[in-house]
C-alpha cells in the first residue's frame, strides 16, 4: 500500500467521522429542543389535543379536559378536570367526570415499546348511568362497532401496580323502574401482587354513604366495605360488609372462570324487620329481629342454597292477625322457584307450631302443614278480633291442639286453613275466662 492510498483512506475516515458526529450532533439537538419544547410545557396543547382524541376514541363519548401537565423526568401525567360525556341529556350529570387523575408511568421495555402504570390515583371521580324508558343507556357506542374489552381484561393488560379511587361518587337512574342508586364518599383500592405469569390484584373497597332508591320506597341508606382478590380467572370476597338501616350482612365469596361463571358463597345476615317496614311503606310488614345464616352456589343461571334462621321479638299487624313476642327458628333450602322450611318452629301463646312451610316466589304463594301443641286459646282470640268478626269478644280458655293446613299468598292474602283440632282444659285458666274443651 502506497503513501497516497493511506493518506485518501484516512481523508475518507476523517470525513466519515465528521459526517457522523454532525448527525449525532444534529439528533441531539433535536432531542434537546423536543425536550425543552415539551419540558417548558409549550408541546401541551400538542398532548392535550392527542390525549382527548385518544380518549374520544377509547370511549365513544365526548370529551373535554381543562389541563394537562408532564413531569417527563418522573414519568408522571396529571390531567385536570377530565369529563366524558355519553348519551344523556345535555342538562344532566355528565356519564363521567374527575377532579384530577395522576398516573405514574413506566417504561417495561424500551425497545420494546412497552409502558405500564406504575400507579393511577383518581380524585373526585363521579359516575351517571342513565336507562331511558325504552330501555337505552347513556353508555355510548364504539365506532365501527368495536367490542368493548371487559375492564378486568383492560386492568391486567395495563399492569397498574396500584389503583386508588378517591372520595367517588356514582349515580345509578333507572327512569323505566323507576331506581335509583347515588352514593359519594367511595374509595377503592387496588395493589398489583402475584407473579408476571400470574398476576392478581388484592383490594379494598369502602363505600360509607348510598342512598337507594326504588318506585315509591323510601330512600334506604346503605355503606358497603370489602377486601378482595382479583386474579386473570377469578375472584375472591375474603370479607364483605353490609350495613343497611338497622341491619347488618358479612359475606364471603368466590367465583371461577369470568366467561362462565360459578360462584359459591357462604353469609350470616342481622336483619330489622322495621327497616322492611320503613322503606317499602308497608305497615302490615311484621317487624322483629332475625339471625340468618346460609350458604349457596350460582351459576348458569340456577340458584341454589341451604341455611337456618331464628327470629325474636316479632310482631305481626295483620288486621285479622295482630300479636307481638313471637318467636321462630329453622333451617331452609332456597333455589330460584322458591323455598322450603322443613322444620319450621314457632313459639306463641304458651304453645308450639312445628311444621313443613313452603314459599313459591311465583306469586308469593305459601303453604304450611303443621301441628299446633298446647296453644292458648285465651291469647288467640285477642289476636284474630277485628272490625267484622262475626262474634263479641270470648273469654274462652283452652289448650288447642291442631293438625292443619294453611295456605295464603302474600301478607296473607286470601288465607284457607283446614284440619282437626281439639281441645283441652287447661290446668289454670286466665284471669277473668271460663275453661273449655271440645274435639273436632
Amino acid at each position: 500500500m502506497t503513501r497516497e492510498t493511506r493518506r485518501g483512506k484516512w481523508r475518507w475516515l476523517r470525513h466519515v467521522a465528521w459526517v457522523l458526529a454532525a448527525k449525532v450532533l444534529l439528533i441531539l439537538l433535536i432531542l434537546g429542543g423536543v425536550a425543552i419544547f415539551f419540558g417548558s410545557g409549550a408541546g401541551n396543547p400538542l398532548i392535550h389535543g392527542y390525549v382527548v382524541k385518544r380518549l374520544e376514541k377509547m370511549t365513544g363519548g365526548q370529551v373535554t379536559l381543562r389541563s394537562i401537565s408532564i413531569r417527563w423526568l418522573s414519568l408522571e401525567v396529571r390531567l385536570k378536570g377530565l369529563v366524558i360525556r355519553g348519551r344523556e341529556p345535555a342538562d344532566t350529570e355528565p356519564l363521567f367526570a374527575a377532579d384530577e387523575v395522576q398516573a405514574g408511568l413506566r417504561i417495561d421495555s424500551f425497545w420494546g415499546r412497552k409502558v405500564s402504570l406504575n400507579d393511577l390515583l383518581v380524585q373526585r371521580p363521579q359516575v351517571h348511568i342513565r336507562i331511558e324508558k325504552n330501555g337505552a343507556s347513556n353508555i355510548p357506542v364504539l365506532q365501527g362497532g368495536s367490542p368493548r374489552k371487559p375492564a378486568r381484561e383492560t386492568l391486567f393488560d395495563l399492569h397498574i401496580r396500584r389503583l386508588q379511587l378517591q372520595n367517588g361518587w356514582i349515580l345509578y337512574n333507572d327512569v323505566r323502574t323507576p331506581l335509583a342508586v347515588e352514593g359519594d364518599n367511595l374509595r377503592l383500592a387496588l395493589d398489583s401482587s402475584g407473579s408476571a405469569g400470574q398476576p392478581m390484584y388484592l383490594g379494598a373497597l369502602d363505600w360509607q354513604s348510598i342512598r337507594f332508591t326504588a318506585k315509591r320506597f323510601l330512600p334506604w341508606p346503605v355503606s358497603i366495605s370489602a377486601k378482595f382478590t382479583m386474579r386473570e380467572d377469578g375472584f375472591t370476597l375474603e370479607q364483605g360488609i353490609l350495613n343497611a338501616g338497622r341491619s347488618h350482612v358479612d359475606a364471603q365469596a368466590d367465583m371461577q372462570d369470568y366467561a362462565h361463571p360459578k360462584w359459591n358463597f357462604r353469609y350470616r345476615g342481622w336483619v330489622n324487620l322495621l327497616d322492611i317496614r320503613e322503606n317499602l311503606r308497608s305497615p302490615e310488614t311484621p317487624t322483629g329481629r332475625a339471625d340468618v345464616h346460609g350458604e349457596g352456589t350460582f351459576a348458569d343461571g340456577q340458584f341454589r342454597g341451604t341455611g337456618s334462621y331464628s327470629g325474636h321479638e316479632i310482631e305481626l299487624t295483620y288486621p285479622i292477625f295482630h300479636v307481638a313476642g313471637l318467636s321462630s327458628r329453622g333451617s331452609f333450602v332456597i333455589d330460584n322457584k322458591g323455598l322450603v322450611v322443613p322444620d319450621f318452629l314457632a313459639l306463641a301463646f304458651g304453645g308450639t307450631v312445628k311444621g313443613r312451610v313452603t314459599m313459591r316466589f311465583d306469586g308469593l304463594k305459601f303453604r304450611a302443614d303443621t301441628h299446633v301443641q298446647d296453644v292458648h286459646l285465651a291469647g288467640v282470640l285477642p289476636a284474630i278480633e277485628h272490625e267484622g268478626f262475626p262474634v263479641d269478644e270470648l273469654h274462652w280458655d283452652t289448650l288447642v291442639s291442631a293438625d292443619t293446613t294453611e295456605t295464603w299468598s302474600g301478607p296473607f292474602q286470601h288465607f284457607e286453613v283446614n284440619g282437626t283440632m281439639e281441645w283441652l282444659s287447661p290446668d289454670t285458666v286466665a284471669a277473668g275466662h271460663i275453661p273449655v274443651a271440645e274435639r273436632r
